[in-house]
């Protein structure tokens, strides 16, 4: 026998209209963009919501194609790294290494120092931009801790989302949740009513790598992220991108 009227699937369907709505999260805000099931480096969150800072469409963000997005990624914030280790860790050729490394110096991303190493001369897109993190889940509370752990690595805020009178089971994960600073809403798929039980914390992503790597997955699924209307109005060009070439990962 079912233990709720519904599944994990229909509940995340019915999360997706609240969220296109262009409303926002309690406590939490409007977003610029939603996104279902991608697949970053480490986990598969059910939703990623983005909030987009800049007020620029124009300004580049160099990331253009995987290629740029993925070397650009490995590159570490103050220190340079070499084109022997870009090689190790790419699966890419060194003519398209060398050529994707042209580029990035022409565009002003990185500069080639006296030791022929390379360096950033910019933090790039993730300064300007935040990622929530969503985890929907009917029950198991210590996967849904473990999923939003994982999904600090690149978010900027993880937050499980389970039926209502489920906050109850996650009792035994406070300490757990208050250290990563997690939040907990209830979500009643019938309603579309939503309470906040724990409020996340927004903190600095664990791994820039990673951080990287998501945003540039996001960019590759869809056109340049929607803006809300400058007046705080209705949503322009919202838009949800639904994987399907993507599978869901083991255990997600």
């Amino acid at each position: 026998m079912r233990r709720f009227p519904y599944s994990e699937l229909e509940m995340c369907g019915a999360l997706e209209e609240v969220l296109l709505k262009g409303e926002g999260l309690p406590l939490i805000g409007r977003f610029t963009g939603v996104f279902r099931e991608v697949s970053c480096r480490q986990g598969q969150p059910d939703f990623l919501l983005v909030h987009q800072k800049t007020t620029s469409k124009d300004e580049s963000s160099g990331f253009e194609g995987p290629a740029r997005a993925e070397i650009l990624s490995l590159f570490p914030p103050k220190r340079p790294i070499s084109k022997s280790t870009l090689r190790a860790r790419t699966r890419y050729s060194p003519t398209t290494l060398n050529r994707t490394l042209r580029r990035l110096q022409e565009d002003g991303l990185i500069t080639k120092i006296e030791s022929g190493s390379f360096r950033s001369l910019r933090q790039a897109l993730p300064a300007r931009v935040e990622l929530w993190a969503l985890e929907v889940k009917l029950d198991n509370p210590r996967r849904a801790v473990f999923q939003a752990q994982q999904a600090k690595l690149y978010a900027d805020r993880a937050i499980i989302v389970v039926p209502p009178n489920q906050a109850k089971n996650y009792r035994k994960w406070h300490d757990s949740m208050q250290r990563w600073g997690i939040g907990l809403l209830e979500f009643d798929p019938h309603t579309g009513c939503i309470h906040t039980v724990r409020r996340s914390r927004k903190s600095q992503p664990l791994s820039r790598s990673h951080q990287l790597y998501t945003v540039q997955k996001i960019e590759l699924r869809s056109d340049p992220l929607p803006y809300f209307d400058s007046s705080g109005g209705r949503v322009l060009d919202l838009r949800i991108a639904t994987s399907t070439a993507e599978g869901k990962m083991q255990g997600g």
